[in-house]
């Protein structure tokens, strides 16, 4: 999302069984883990082989749709 410079996560509106995960702008690696874990967590249902995941963010917060975050200040990266 270029108006807050967060990456975009979740289930794609034009194509059924496609989730979006991208945007992250090479720091993404670090967040690979949560990242995975929230979109395993969405796509599973919120059941897993043991019933835990990472993370507890909801995919909402990262929506395709959602509206951009507001930012107080803008830099070059946002």
């Amino acid at each position: 999302n270029q108006d807050d410079v967060h990456p975009v996560l979740g289930p794609s509106n034009s194509a059924s069984n496609l989730y979006l995960c991208h945007g992250e702008s090479g720091h993404g690696f670090k967040l690979a883990p949560a990242v995975g874990s929230l979109i395993a967590r969405d796509i599973l249902g919120g059941k897993g082989g043991d019933g835990t995941f990472e993370t507890n963010v909801k995919v909402e917060f990262m929506h395709p749709d959602r509206e951009p975050l507001k930012v107080g200040v803008k830099t070059h990266f946002a």
